[in-house]
């Protein structure tokens, strides 16, 4: 993504890794014909014609005002044990030198995670020796507390999946215990002053807590809308959910919430897995929308 300017915001992504899914692995309702029969609306950007496969990236985005440094999301993280989930297992990425081209660790003053899946939180932490540090040292880490206090009851119970637990166990729970988190409200103001909010909503289905940021300076409005889809394809097809969503029917809900909303407004939507251009806006398509690039 090319840099984008909200008013007297900078907002910049950070790419961890390129990934590509066959669509009936990500996508409960949609196979390969589906997805080919929408290729001409998405394009090569978004879709594989040749295999059908959907693609994706893991990122952060890289918020700076005139204030702070935010960074949302922090995508999977190295030399961690995935083995259930082979495309996040023993990774060997080039993500924190690609964001010290643009900002060092040192100098990121808040992090703030949508929610609290594995490739959104990864990099909380770095490893340090036997055990694990924050990779921002001078951050305030920012969860929903619904979010965590989810999370955190799901894996007393035993009821999560092994890689979610070991992702909570490394990269969240050592945060809010040694106090470098804020526990905040689904509508917390990140940042307030002339001229500029960035501040939280909540998008629950994907996770029943998911949060996500809109950023608006000089009367423009950027809108991080997190997992509430992984694909543009679902912006089309709002019923096409995900398979790691909590509650696929919430999920929908948002969706055409979001279309209802947003739709043939200025509003830049910025999602958590677009690739390149990554920018864009929605524009109505029936009782669904269809995306096209900001830039």
């Amino acid at each position: 993504m090319e840099t984008l300017r909200i008013g007297a915001v900078r907002i910049d992504n950070v790419v961890e890794m390129d990934i590509a899914f066959e669509p009936e692995w990500l996508l409960h309702q949609a196979g390969a014909a589906d997805v080919v029969a929408n290729y001409e609306a998405l394009g090569p950007r978004l879709v594989d014609r040749d295999t059908g496969q959907l693609k994706l990236v893991v990122q952060s985005y890289l918020l700076r005002t005139p204030q702070r440094t935010i960074l949302i999301d922090t995508c999977t993280g190295n030399r961690r044990q995935r083995p259930s989930v082979p495309f996040f297992h023993m990774l060997e990425t080039s993500y924190i030198e690609r964001l010290r081209a643009t900002v060092a660790p040192e100098e990121v003053d808040m992090v703030v995670c949508s929610h609290l899946h594995v490739d959104h939180v990864g990099w909380n932490v770095r490893q340090d020796g036997a055990g694990f540090v924050p990779t921002f040292p001078n951050a305030t880490y920012v969860f929903n507390e619904a979010e965590y206090c989810w999370w955190r009851d799901v894996h007393a119970r035993g009821a999560g999946t092994p890689q979610a637990k070991a992702s909570f166990l490394e990269c969240v729970e050592p945060l809010v215990r040694a106090g470098r988190a804020q526990l905040v409200p689904s509508d917390h103001v990140l940042e307030r002053g002339p001229d500029l909010e960035i501040r939280l909503e909540e998008l629950p289905g994907h996770t029943l807590h998911q949060v996500g940021v809109h950023i608006r300076s000089g009367g423009r409005h950027a809108f991080f809308t997190a997992d509430a889809v992984h694909h543009a394809i679902q912006f089309a097809h709002p019923g096409w959910r995900s398979r790691p969503d909590t509650d696929p029917g919430l999920g929908e809900a948002t969706v055409r919430r979001l279309i209802a909303t947003y739709a043939d407004s200025d509003t830049i939507i910025l999602t958590g897995h677009s690739p390149a251009p990554t920018a864009c806006r929605l524009v109505r398509a029936g009782a669904a929308a269809r995306l096209v690039w900001a830039a």
